[in-house]
């Protein structure tokens, strides 16, 4: 529409951004190609924290318990 400015009437400068704002809203590239960086939301913001941290303490967690097992491992198979 922009490109034909000079011609275009009322409907078709509306047209044209309605579909401008309704890409921009379909997530990952907005169907266009080029992500508008809006970003995310506060509570997405939580999310994405909470997550994050619960994920890096369940891996230290896992690995803590595996070299703990690593000691106990010799152990049990002489009890055996």
């Amino acid at each position: 529409a922009d490109h034909y400015k000079d011609t275009c009437n009322r409907s078709c400068r509306r047209a044209a951004n309605k579909a401008g704002s309704s890409s921009s809203s379909k997530g990952w590239g907005g169907g266009g190609g080029s992500w508008d960086g809006d970003g995310f939301s506060p509570i997405g913001k939580f999310f994405l924290w909470v997550l994050s941290l619960s994920a890096i303490f369940f891996l230290l967690a896992g690995l803590a318990q595996r070299k703990k097992m690593s000691k106990q491992d010799p152990l049990i198979e002489e009890a055996a």
